[in-house]
């Protein structure tokens, strides 16, 4: 079973960084302002988590929200003149890139889930990403701009793959070909497989010590996708909250 935790003392706490965080901001000796507001993101989104466990989604969204427009701030350092360290382009990762659209999505924000999709799909690749982590990247971002071509050649590239260590981002991708496709069996097939996967991680893996690891983001995010897409989801799972889809 998942580790039991004291979500109030996890809320107090991500609350009390989050606090530090943006009073780093305004001092003038810290320059990694990238990595405050990377750090700002995840606070945030454990702060949305524990309000989502706790009964308030629309509170939880709110949170959501603020933790995608932090986890988008270091991209657009970059943008802004290369504000940002050499050495640290994993805050600007097509990973991190991607997980930035899933929490737009659970916020409802599609603007920044565009922007973002556009600046993944443009990206070469980063040495910071897994060649897992990019080909689920790319194909979420081309999917998300409609390029439905671009996103299935990426997802291609897992074919034959065996599952390993990273096998949840094959779970993802193929989860995106079914929507592009509308595989409503298949789709449900593959999102109980990226849920039995999530539960391993967060009972057994590394989300076990994380408040992340109480709900499946990619899931949620994913199976908002597919309903817009005319795709039920007939997974009940724990991991999914019903209010966020």
């Amino acid at each position: 079973m998942r580790k039991k935790r004291d979500l109030r003392f996890d809320l107090a706490f991500a609350q009390n960084t989050y606090r530090h965080s943006s009073k780093d901001l305004k001092k003038e000796e810290y320059l990694r302002k990238d990595l405050i507001y990377h750090d700002m993101g995840e606070s945030a989104r454990e702060i949305g988590i524990c309000r989502l466990l706790m009964g308030d989604s629309s509170e939880a969204l709110k949170w959501f929200l603020e933790a995608s427009i932090n986890f988008e701030k270091p991209f657009l350092l970059l943008e802004e003149d290369n504000k940002i360290q050499r050495g640290d382009y994993s805050l600007v990762s097509a990973r991190v890139g991607a997980h930035t659209i899933h929490m737009a999505l659970l916020a409802r924000n599609t603007e920044i889930a565009d922007r973002m999709a556009l600046r993944v799909s443009k990206q070469k690749k980063n040495s910071d990403d897994h060649p897992l982590f990019r080909i689920c990247a790319y194909a979420l971002s081309h999917f998300l701009l409609g390029n439905n071509t671009e996103a299935l050649t990426f997802i291609a590239q897992n074919e034959g793959k065996k599952e390993g260590e990273f096998r949840e981002f094959i779970y993802i991708a193929n989860i995106i070909r079914t929507i592009i496709e509308k595989d409503q069996e298949r789709f449900n097939e593959e999102l109980q497989k990226l849920l039995t996967r999530h539960h391993n991680l967060s009972t057994k893996g590394y989300l076990r010590e994380q408040v992340e690891g109480y709900i499946c983001i990619p899931g949620i995010a994913l199976s908002i996708l597919a309903k817009q897409a005319g795709l039920k989801v007939e997974v009940d799972n724990p991991y999914m909250p019903k209010e966020l889809i």
